[in-house]
């Protein structure tokens, strides 16, 4: 099966694991970029007026590919602005495709998340997989977004995510 990741990463984190799952299933890789660099504060507005972001032009060879992952953050329950507004624009140009993120990891959020893509597609993804930041911060920390938001993910933390992640991969490489 030929896949494709597609990321968008605001912090670095879900680069990061878009990376990591590239090198994992020997895909090509391309990054989502906005015209202008995001300041933090947009993303407040972009919640509040549920702006639509300004996109770099990228022009993958669809056909070309049997699957699509998508890999981006979660801003207050919701699939980050650049992302969704990739997936609304191109939704009629891939063929199956499933969404990975390295989130803070809110209760319940894996069925909202599946929702969203939903709405966003006309379809459902095959997969809705997080790596949830939470699990990697000590009790009186989790859940707080002092912690979680400057949270910065390394190759140790995959001590913790090995099994999710290596979950993932296995779901992925065995629709061949």
């Amino acid at each position: 099966m030929n896949n494709l990741i597609i990321y968008y990463s605001f912090t670095g984190n879900n680069r990061y694991l878009a990376e990591r799952l590239q090198k994992q299933l020997d895909c090509e890789l391309i990054a989502l970029r906005e015209q202008k660099e995001r300041k933090t504060a947009a993303i407040l507005w972009d919640l509040l007026l549920r702006r639509k972001s300004k996109l770099q032009s990228i022009k993958p060879d669809w056909e070309k590919f049997d699957q699509v992952i998508f890999i981006a953050p979660i801003w207050d329950k919701g699939i980050a602005t650049p992302m969704k507004t990739f997936l609304m624009n191109e939704k009629d140009n891939f063929k199956k495709y499933s969404f990975f993120t390295v989130c803070t990891g809110r209760r319940r959020q894996n069925e909202k998340l599946a929702n969203q893509l939903s709405a966003f597609c006309g379809r459902k993804p095959d997969y809705v997989y997080e790596l949830e930041v939470n699990n990697l911060l000590p009790e009186h920390q989790k859940g707080k977004v002092k912690y979680t938001t400057p949270y910065r993910i390394s190759k140790k933390d995959f001590a913790v995510f090995g099994d999710k992640f290596d979950e993932f991969t296995k779901l992925i490489s065995s629709e061949a």
